[in-house]
């Protein structure tokens, strides 16, 4: 019987060394979008996709929560009814923040254009 428990535990230990049994955390990064239009009035109901595949809606406060288990650059498009789109760079981990505020203009209402990365230079 001793010997039988022995060998149970012998096993359980070499399985978990092989990591069958090994539960590793996976980092988990928040991130906090904020969404307002030209005044600075919270925008409910914009839409946010991320690059991982992450698709939520605003709050009525017009905040929605992004979480990344995979660091680097990620492209977040905010988007909302009446207003134009932005598209953000974002480097996960955000050492500095876990927030950011996006603006979208709400006071032109023309044929959709194709959005712009934020960080682009356009010449004129």
């Amino acid at each position: 019987m001793r010997s039988r428990i022995l060998t149970i535990f012998f096993i359980a230990v070499v399985l978990n060394g092989c990591g069958l049994f090994a539960y590793e955390r996976l980092a988990a990064y928040d991130l906090t979008v904020q969404v307002r239009d030209s005044s600075g009035a919270p925008v409910s109901g914009a839409t946010i996709k991320s690059t991982d595949n992450q698709k939520v809606k605003t709050s009525r406060k017009g905040e929605a929560r992004l979480v990344y288990t995979t660091g680097g650059l990620h492209v977040i498009t905010v988007s909302a009814r009446n207003s134009s789109t932005q598209q953000i760079k974002v480097t996960v981990p955000m050492v500095e923040q876990n927030r950011i505020t996006v603006y979208l203009d709400n006071t032109r209402m023309a044929e959709p254009e194709q959005p712009l990365l934020q960080e682009q230079f356009v010449e004129q």
